[in-house]
């Protein structure tokens, strides 16, 4: 099974003391939205960058299944895959190749099942401009269903339940989650791909 996931992150100021993440995964025939926020003295964009792609790297439930994460930071996949040599955000850095070796990705290997792609933000790729919109403004996008191009939707909001706007509406299959919670894709093992 591929399962290709779209990843954002938002910082608002930059740095700033709040951003946000948003990963879309498409796999079969259905799409699954995930997004939280990231609270801190000196959050970034490559912050939230870096934990949107973490974040859906967690979701993978285990090797063995083909993974694209598409991206439109740059710096963030050349973090990852030891393209760059990053000065900040160590700890994060770590904590995404931990990931994906988990998920058997090897610099050396590379008929590796785990891949990244970049491509270039606001260009109108449909999935990518999901993911902007879930780490920016989430509130105003989830019920936007008619997107999906029939793909059944399935929503998971990583957010403390006194974040959710007051007349919030969401999809029926909407999951609020606290925003520590690993979704391990146990949610998404159930989906039928």
């Amino acid at each position: 099974m591929k399962i290709e996931v779209f990843t954002d992150g938002s910082c608002w100021p930059n740095p700033g003391p709040e951003g946000g993440w948003g990963c879309v995964f498409l796999a079969g025939g259905a799409a699954v939205m995930m997004f939280g926020r990231i609270y801190g003295e000196r959050v970034t964009n490559n912050i939230a960058e870096l934990t949107a792609i973490i974040r859906a790297l967690r979701t993978i439930p285990s090797a063995g299944h083909e993974v694209e994460v598409v991206s439109d930071s740059q710096w963030s996949i050349r973090s990852l895959d030891m393209t760059y040599n990053p000065k900040k955000n160590l700890d994060l850095i770590a904590d995404g190749r931990n990931e994906m070796m988990r998920l058997g990705w090897s610099a050396k290997d590379e008929d590796s099942l785990l891949s990244f792609r970049h491509i270039r933000g606001h260009q109108g790729n449909l999935y990518n401009e999901m993911a902007d919109k879930l780490a920016g403004e989430p509130w105003d996008n989830i019920p936007n269903v008619h997107l999906w191009d029939g793909k059944r939707l399935y929503v998971v909001a990583c957010v403390e339940q006194d974040e959710v706007p007051a007349g919030a509406t969401f999809p029926e299959q909407t999951v609020i989650a606290p925003r520590d919670w690993e979704v391990k894709l146990a949610l998404l093992s159930e989906i039928p791909y």
